[in-house]
């Protein structure tokens, strides 16, 4: 075995030395590279490059169906039951709702509140849950108590719960 070990040694030693040495390049001196051009099989010409090909109508595309992200509400799909509401979620409409209502921006509210307008964007989009002492600063920056803003996420909420009724 120890034999088998010896005879690889020395053989990568032996390639090692008959290898011609490497020659480092900067960039500037490399040749650009160029991409090989496309062709179809059995064609003379190269392949249309489909992403930045004209539609071949040469119309526009249908606007996009995304919600735009001042939506409140998500746009219901056919034959999906709407799920009631989260507590994160209200809360974050209500803010919105009375931020809009001012007239304010994001930047305004939040650079009053101590926040970034990121972390206020995703408040309002129902994606963090914030605390109670970030409520009370936001509260406070659009001029609502933690009360009241309570008050008012808790009535959203319970006209967003659907009631069962026993028949």
């Amino acid at each position: 075995m120890g034999q088998v070990i010896e005879f690889a040694t020395h053989q990568a030693a032996r390639a090692a030395r008959a290898a011609p040495p490497v020659e480092s390049r900067s960039s500037h001196d490399r040749p650009e590279r160029t991409r090989p051009e496309r062709t179809r099989p059995g064609y003379d010409q190269p392949a249309p490059d489909h992403r930045t090909a004209p539609s071949p109508s040469g119309t526009t595309p249908p606007p996009s169906t995304v919600p735009a992200v001042d939506d409140p509400e998500p746009r219901p799909r056919p034959g999906v039951q709407p799920r009631p509401l989260l507590w994160r979620e209200a809360v974050g409409h209500e803010l919105r709702a009375e931020r809009h209502e001012q007239g304010r921006t994001q930047g305004d509210v939040a650079s009053v509140a101590g926040v970034s307008t990121q972390y206020l964007s995703e408040i309002e989009r129902g994606r963090k849950e914030p605390s109670s002492e970030i409520l009370e600063a936001l509260g406070g920056s659009l001029g609502l108590e933690l009360a009241e803003l309570a008050g008012r996420v808790s009535r959203s909420l319970t006209a967003s719960t659907p009631v069962l009724l026993a028949a």
